[in-house]
């Protein structure tokens, strides 16, 4: 059995708390803890979310950085044909 939780169950125990606060659940002496708990739990999610859009944006910044122009294959002898065939296909 996993102990961990997950973001997702994160987030739910965040609503819960929102939920159960706006029926008036918690006495006023405990709101305190609460509050605390469910702050810590917004920072964790917070940075769950931080972590994720910098793991993106790397990933997103190594495939620009792996393209190489010397990998791109480039036929001049097509290049120079290009224009004919162009005209050629325009015509017809």
């Amino acid at each position: 059995m996993d102990l961990r939780l997950d973001v997702n169950e994160i987030a739910i125990l965040a609503k819960i708390i929102e939920a159960a606060q706006s029926k008036g659940l918690f006495a006023a002496s405990d709101m305190v803890t609460i509050g605390t708990v469910y702050q810590k739990l917004l920072g964790t999610l917070q940075a769950v979310s931080e972590a994720q859009q910098q793991q993106a944006s790397e990933e997103s910044q190594k495939a620009l950085g792996e393209l190489d122009v010397d990998d791109l294959s480039f036929d001049e002898e097509e290049e120079k044909t290009a224009p004919r065939r162009r005209k050629k296909a325009a015509a017809a």
